[in-house]
Order: structure tokens, then sequence, then C-alpha cells
């Protein structure tokens, strides 16, 4: 199933004094290549939430078939703003968008949706096994409960089709 999100790029962050030289991440002092988003923010100075992004962008399965965009404001100070990041992956049967944002010094929350071809019931089950069917979150939106860090949203499209929205906290 093709989705209908379009395809979002990586974008080179021109932002004044991105050609200083930056200090090394733990992951880079270790000799471990940087994920090409976590790089990006480092290139943009937003040195204290490198190792947060390359940690989320490697456990979402960020890979060459991936895309991003990296949205930071140049008016505020880098390694003091919240960077958001939002993705494009590719999953079975359809294409994921995960939107993350990361504060320096403290985490990060990142949502991850999905259309799928299939029921909310079959979604659940295939996608989201370990998570119990918490309650209907009003009328339509059906919640997965991971427990305080982790809900999984899923609404319905008709019988044959659900859109989900992973959201997850991630502590430093």
């Amino acid at each position: 199933m093709q989705s209908i999100l379009t395809r979002l790029t990586l974008l080179g962050c021109v932002l004044q004094g991105l050609l200083l030289p930056q200090p090394a991440s733990a992951a880079e002092k270790s000799g471990e290549k940087l994920n090409p988003v976590a790089a990006a923010v480092q290139k943009a100075g937003d040195k204290s939430c490198v190792e947060q992004v390359d940690k989320v962008m490697k456990f979402v399965g960020f890979d060459k078939k991936s895309a991003a965009i990296l949205m930071v404001s140049p008016k505020q100070t880098p390694d003091k703003r919240l960077v958001p990041i939002v993705v494009e992956k590719p999953v079975a049967d359809g294409t994921a968008v995960i939107s993350a944002t990361f504060a320096p010094g403290m985490g990060a929350t990142y949502d991850a949706y999905a259309v799928w071809g299939d029921s909310w019931q079959n979604v659940a089950k295939k996608h989201f096994g370990k998570l119990a069917v918490a309650r209907k979150l009003k009328q339509n939106v059906i919640l997965l409960d991971g427990g305080p860090t982790l809900k999984v949203f899923l609404m319905p499209i008709g019988e044959k089709m659900c859109v989900s929205i992973k959201k997850e906290i991630i502590d430093q």
C-alpha cells in the first residue's frame, strides 16, 4: 500500500556558526559512526542532543531508505533550544512518519505515525502485540497501553484501514 505522505529530505542546516569545529560526541570517541541525523544535529551546534538523537534514530531504524528534516530556529542559541526532527521511513505495508523532539539535557519524545491496510484489531495484534488494549480515548481512538512512557493510539478508517500513532518518552 502506498502512503499519501510525501518524501521528506534531509535539510542541510544553514545556520550561523555551522563551520566551527564541534567537540566529538561519546559515540564518535568510541569509534562508532554517528547516524546522519545525529551528525546534522551536531553540525547545527546542538551538541548536548547528539547522543540522544543518535540513539533514537538508530532505535527507530533510520537507514538509507529513510529521509529526515531537522527543524531548528536560527534565532535561538544552539545547544539551548528544542531540536525537532521529522523522519519518513518505509515499513511493512506502507510508510511511517516519526516526529521526535529533543531538549538539551532532558531527554526526548517521539511520535511514530503509520497508515495500515488492515483493521485496528489486526494492527494491534500484529504490530503492537505486547501492549494491552486499555480503552477508547473518547469515541473512535483505541488506546494501547505500554506503561507510563509508551502509548499507541489506533484510529480506524473504515473496516480495513487504520492509522497508528506511537508516542514514547525517552529519559536521558
